[in-house]
């Protein structure tokens, strides 16, 4: 009998560190830089696969996509803005208020980028909670 419940407990054991091991965790996560990667779990995924499980949580879709736009919209301030400044730093006829006019944008276009990175790693962590 102890040689059987013994043989039963060394399955078990085995069985639960195999599937352990083959089942690797679902979470998302996004990889940092200019053109981020997509991880799920260990293991690189396309922005593809990415959005579509992401898109499988309505509110992660909708707090995604919020942050999406307002990091597209902040870096298109921030790049005009930064144009804008570097334009009048070139130019003789520039007054002050074309420096802070361009500064502001800057900080402000930039700003807003962050935020919206901040609202796309939200939804993430929405969608990594409802798993």
């Amino acid at each position: 009998m102890k040689t059987i419940t013994l043989l039963f407990a060394l399955v078990s054991l085995s069985t639960v560190g195999f599937t352990q091991q083959n089942n690797p965790s679902r979470e998302l996560e996004l990889g940092s830089g200019i053109f981020p990667s997509y991880f799920e779990g260990d293991y690189s995924i396309t922005k593809k696969e990415f959005k579509e499980k992401l898109f499988s949580n309505q509110k992660a879709q909708k707090e995604y996509k919020q942050g999406m736009t307002l990091s597209h919209i902040g870096r298109i301030a921030g790049l005009l803005s930064a144009g804008y400044l570097g334009y009048s730093l070139a130019s003789d006829e520039a007054e002050s208020t074309d420096y802070i006019v361009g500064g502001v944008g800057v900080g402000v276009g930039f700003g807003l980028a962050a935020v919206g990175v901040q609202g796309v790693k939200k939804s993430i962590k929405t969608y990594n909670n409802s798993l």
